[in-house]
């Protein structure tokens, strides 16, 4: 009889270690568990260096026999199917990815992996942070939120169609959906925009005050007043970053700039308008200055950037002072060297941006990181030339060159 047990138990052993090679196969190789629509990356001791240096990834370290691994599984795939949602175009901003370590023993070591699963987030230019809260999505999406900069979690921006009719007013006032929202601040001008939700009480108080604001200016052809409401487009709320309400923001040619902070009054909110308004003209006032001397000059601001893009064919350099340094000191040289070479009478500008401290402006142009540096030609407000070579003068001079005449001949506007 002991014998007999003894059989059975060896028996059930065998079919549960079966079993269980089957399932750990399974999910190791694509399996149910993380699906072959997984948006989840395998990654490896030849690619991991690679894929992670690009940008932000979080990372999972599991073994095929590990039972905890197994049952994170579902969890992860959902987490990477979330991730997919900041992506901007075909650009994932925060990577969804796995390492099996029963292959890639080496890059565990290295890694310091020393129990099943671990997971840490990599954030280019950062140590790895490693991840010890609840094993939900819910979690893992809060981790992301509280260790990455907001920016690079913003939902993407639709691109402004080419036929565009502004939205109707009342008095001057507009209401914008996500149809109308973004046509309308791309499409020029300076938007005072209220993002609102019907319940609060702050926002039905200040009402009158902005309604009368929107009628002070309704006439004007560069200043717009109108609203969005939360509860109605709620994505383009949290694409601008809207956590309370009334949330007042002023943008500029579609570019998010300040937010106002003052009193919810008539007064205090045209005065506002007003000073923005001064602030640009005297900002142009000294970019034309500036620009005069024939020098390159550094944008600092959303305002500078977009009187710029709007006023001057202009050739820009978009840098990061923490990435790719020396490739980004290397084409500022060449850039320099290049527009000083070039005639006094010519009408192109030359600026240079760092896009650590513009990262908004710098995103609506499709800059990211690690992609620095990047030149850009603008002609009267739209992005016609990408360059994509390397950062040396006789390539840079033939490009800039080139550009210019091609422009000159109409030829200089390329779809991207």
């Amino acid at each position: 009889m002991g014998i007999y047990k003894i059989t059975m138990f060896f028996r059930w052993q065998l079919k549960l270690f079966v079993l269980s090679g089957i399932v750990v196969s399974s999910w190791a190789n694509d399996s149910s568990l993380f699906g072959s629509q997984s948006l989840v990356n395998l990654l490896t001791d030849d690619n991991f260096n690679i894929e992670v240096g690009k940008g932000i990834h979080f990372v999972m370290f599991f073994a095929p026999w590990c039972g905890h691994c197994m049952r994170l599984g579902p969890a992860w795939n959902a987490l990477g199917d979330k991730a997919a949602e900041w992506d901007v175009g075909e650009r994932r901003m925060v990577a969804v990815s796995k390492v099996d370590c029963t292959l890639a023993t080496s890059l565990c070591n290295e890694e310091q992996v020393k129990g099943y699963p671990a997971m840490k987030l990599y954030i280019p230019g950062k140590e790895p942070i490693k991840y010890k809260g609840e094993r939900t999505v819910d979690a893992f999406v809060k981790f992301i939120q509280s260790n990455v900069p907001s920016e690079s979690l913003i939902l993407p921006i639709p691109p402004v169609p080419d036929s565009y009719n502004r939205p109707p007013s009342e008095k001057g006032h507009y209401i914008l959906s996500s149809d109308s929202f973004y046509p309308f601040i791309q499409s020029g001008g300076c938007h005072f925009v209220k993002f609102f939700a019907p319940w609060c009480e702050h926002c039905k108080d200040m009402e009158p005050h902005w309604l009368k604001l929107a009628i002070r200016f309704k006439r004007s052809d560069s200043v717009f007043i109108s609203s969005v409401d939360c509860t109605k487009d709620q994505t383009i709320c949290a694409q601008n970053q809207v956590s309370a309400y009334p949330t007042i923001m002023w943008f500029v040619g579609g570019i998010r700039g300040q937010q106002y902070m003052g009193q919810r009054l008539f007064d205090d909110m045209e005065d506002f308008v007003e000073t923005q308004l001064d602030n640009i003209e005297e900002d142009l006032i000294e970019a034309k200055a500036a620009e005069a001397q024939r020098v390159v000059s550094q944008i600092s601001s959303v305002v500078e950037f977009e009187k710029a893009r709007l006023n001057y064919r202009m050739f820009v350099v978009f840098y990061h002072s923490g990435i790719n340094v020396a490739r980004s000191t290397a084409m500022s040289d060449c850039f320099l060297k290049v527009s000083q070479s070039l005639s006094q009478s010519r009408t192109e500008r030359f600026f240079t941006m760092d896009c650590s401290r513009l990262r908004d402006v710098c995103r609506s142009n499709g800059v990211y990181d690690p992609d620095y540096p990047r030149l850009m030609f603008f002609t009267r407000g739209n992005k016609a030339v990408i360059y994509f070579g390397e950062p040396n003068y006789p390539d840079v001079n033939s490009f800039i060159l080139q550009t210019i005449s091609d422009s000159s001949d109409g030829k200089g506007k390329v779809e991207l």
